[in-house]
């Protein structure tokens, strides 16, 4: 069984045309350099995902996570454009608990949290997938994301009752401010990268 791991992607001082960059194959001069609201057309619908190009070949692509690429009408829905499954959220900053979320063509209420629920779902889907069939999955997490080898240096590491990892940076402008969390099933998963 054989894979590809993205190890370095060149990425915009912005989330949302770093994600739309990958998606598209193009650069934020194309598409722009300003966050996606929900109601545009950041990713036009003339140009192809990288999920409608694999879906085109035999692959199944599945998404999992934050959106934040423009969602001016229902065309521009993942699940329109290559991706079988979705499940996430369209805007760019939500809670982590939000029941304001969307699973395919409708809206999904469902208040797990962020990681868990978007982490859970695409385990599932790996160990559910039929490995004769080529995947691709898209896991854009709404958690910040750092290295282990960034946390074991500048964090200490807190466990909670339910064995999730906790970091808090002694220095939080390092990682501008932020805690990052990872379930157990997660961590063991996969190295997180950033």
């Amino acid at each position: 069984m054989g894979g590809v791991v993205l190890a370095n992607h060149y990425v915009h001082w912005h989330c949302s045309p770093t994600r739309r960059s990958f998606l598209t194959g193009r650069l934020p001069i194309h598409h722009g350099e300003m966050l996606s609201g929900v109601a545009t057309d950041d990713i036009e619908l003339r140009w192809q995902m990288i999920s409608q190009k694999l879906s085109s070949v035999g692959y199944r692509c599945l998404a999992y996570g934050k959106g934040h690429t423009g969602f001016l009408s229902m065309q521009h829905l993942w699940t329109n454009r290559g991706f079988e499954h979705w499940t996430g959220f369209m805007a760019g900053a939500q809670s982590y608990t939000s029941d304001d979320r969307w699973q395919d063509d409708g809206p999904y209420a469902n208040q797990t949290y962020a990681t868990y629920l978007y982490g859970e779902q695409a385990l599932a889907s790996v160990a559910a997938h039929d490995a004769a069939t080529p995947l691709f999955l898209y896991l854009p997490d709404q958690a910040v994301r750092v290295s282990r080898v960034f946390i074991r240096a500048r964090c200490t590491t807190y466990t909670t009752p339910e064995g999730d990892a906790l970091y808090a940076f002694h220095k939080p402008w390092e990682a501008r401010g932020c805690i990052a969390v990872t379930t157990p099933a997660l961590a063991s998963a996969a190295e997180p990268c950033c």
